[in-house]
């Protein structure tokens, strides 16, 4: 029997294009409620996909990579 793993990874604000599309008042009125006070990074994003891949014993588990903002 073949069990499947789910991985998920639950991103906050990012710095995609439609973000930062965004004017900047609003993302400032947003960044204001991050702990860390800023958007995050797409390759923050990405490195977090890498370790998660390379960690076959990480399963059921969201990992919010958010600034802190579910705390």
């Amino acid at each position: 029997m073949t069990r499947e793993l789910i991985r998920v990874d639950c991103p906050g604000f990012i710095g995609t294009e439609m973000v930062m599309a965004m004017k900047p008042e609003a993302r400032e009125k947003l960044t204001a409620h991050i702990p860390t006070r800023r958007i995050g990074d797409p390759d923050e994003i990405a490195h977090t996909v890498q370790f998660i891949f390379e960690n076959d014993y990480i399963s059921g588990r969201c990992i919010d990579v958010d600034g802190a903002l579910r705390l």
